[in-house]
């Protein structure tokens, strides 16, 4: 097991899974949505803990936390991961709580992934030379963008990762300057 600087994450090396419940507990957590970004990110930083990358930084999702969202090193080398998660159809908190968007989940995902990509390139002002990644819940809408931008991502070495509903995650692209 390896040691974090992040105490939450290193519970969740030797059980494979991060569950709702640690999450909730762990950031009192405003949505069930299993591609809320805040359960992309746990999931994406227990599989990186779990592939012997060291968590220098995680944002706190439920607190809408700014700047890059995953730090984290080995060997050497640094990632920065930018995460997203799937707009809901309904707003989850405020006074439009429970009410409809106007704006459909498919076009807003759009948008969102647009930010994460754009976020990621600017990620090297702030950080200089590291590794680059998004972090996305998987589903379709994702898989057709990821896949209409696949020549840029890999023009720019910026790796994918995607996590499904049952917490496994798959690394879609490589972000590994060496490979």
């Amino acid at each position: 097991m390896r040691r974090t600087l992040l105490s939450w994450s290193v519970s969740w090396t030797s059980g494979g899974r991060v569950t709702r419940g640690q999450l909730a507990r762990r950031f009192g957590v405003v949505t069930d949505d299993w591609f809320w970004e805040g359960h992309v990110q746990a999931a994406t930083v227990a599989h990186l803990v779990r592939s012997g990358w060291t968590i220098e930084r995680a944002a706190d999702t439920a607190r809408r936390e700014q700047g890059i969202d995953v730090i984290a090193s080995k060997d050497g080398r640094r990632l920065a991961v930018e995460v997203k998660g799937f707009p809901s159809a309904l707003y989850a908190r405020g006074s439009k709580a429970g009410q409809p968007k106007p704006t459909s989940p498919a076009l807003q995902a759009r948008h969102w992934f647009a930010g994460a990509l754009l976020a990621s390139i600017l990620t090297t002002s702030k950080l200089g030379r590291s590794e680059l990644a998004l972090a996305l819940p998987d589903v379709p809408r994702y898989r057709v963008l990821i896949e209409q931008a696949r020549w840029a991502l890999q023009r720019l070495g910026i790796g994918v990762y995607l996590v499904r509903e049952d917490g496994v995650v798959q690394r879609l692209l490589d972000h590994d300057e060496r490979t």
